[in-house]
């Protein structure tokens, strides 16, 4: 039976949600969804039917999750039975995918850099002003460096290594690094992030010494939880998938 466009964005916004209550592994995750899709879709098509329509509207699939008593109880019967506790994340694949990710965020420190250094000596040229000569490896202030703008240089670094592990993670629950291990960032409850938790839990990657710091939390003090200090503020996990 046909579903209305209104149906549809609903149907799977709430199967989204019915199955980010426990956590299931990747590989089962699809024909879960499938499956939750397909009962939710034929108890809407009940209700349509006995009143004589032929499109599922998003009133009948919602009366028919009423029926099935609710998200929680679909959650229960359809995802809680797949569900396994996730493995907590080995340090040394964590390590390495962030070593990983610096070599992806130095990369892109470099073209946001030269970017903004042509960018500069372009608007600048009508003014007496020249090319600064972009230096790859003058990492805080080659795009701003002799025009008093240093600051925002660290300001710069700021943002760029914030904002792709903020994006990264909040996104899809992974940087780049974690894809290539196959590493993943949830709530402890297993359930997926935001951008909330993925900024808490990167925040301290912008400054060296604190970096180092909250991950000497793992060894010392959270070994058996495989947290970082962090980790614990934004109350998230790194677990393989």
């Amino acid at each position: 039976m046909k579903l209305s466009a209104e149906g549809q964005a609903w149907l799977n916004a709430t199967v989204q949600r019915v199955m980010a209550r426990h956590h299931v592994a990747e590989a089962e995750r699809a024909g879960l969804h499938y499956e939750l899709m397909s009962h939710l879709h034929g108890a809407g098509e009940e209700k349509a039917r006995s009143a004589g329509r032929d499109e599922v509207s998003m009133g009948d699939l919602q009366a028919g999750l009423l029926d099935m008593g609710g998200e929680e109880a679909m959650a229960q019967a359809f995802v809680a039975p797949r569900a396994k506790p996730p493995k907590r994340a080995d340090i040394v694949k964590r390590a390495i995918a962030y070593l990983i990710d610096l070599v992806i965020v130095f990369l892109a420190w470099m073209a946001v850099a030269a970017i903004i250094d042509i960018t500069l000596s372009v608007l600048l040229l009508p003014f007496g002003g020249t090319f600064g000569g972009f230096d790859p490896f003058d990492v805080f202030g080659s795009p701003f460096k002799g025009r008093g703008f240093i600051p925002a240089g660290f300001g710069l670094v700021f943002v760029v290594i914030l904002g792709y592990f903020t994006w990264t993670e909040g996104k899809a629950g992974a940087s780049l690094g974690k894809r290539i291990f196959k590493l993943k960032v949830v709530r402890v409850d297993g359930t997926p992030i935001g951008y909330r938790e993925a900024l808490i839990r990167n925040v301290t990657k912008v400054f060296p010494p604190l970096a180092f710091l909250d991950a000497l939390f793992i060894l010392v003090f959270f070994r058996a939880e495989q947290q970082r200090a962090s980790d614990r503020l934004a109350e998230t996990v790194v677990v393989e998938e």
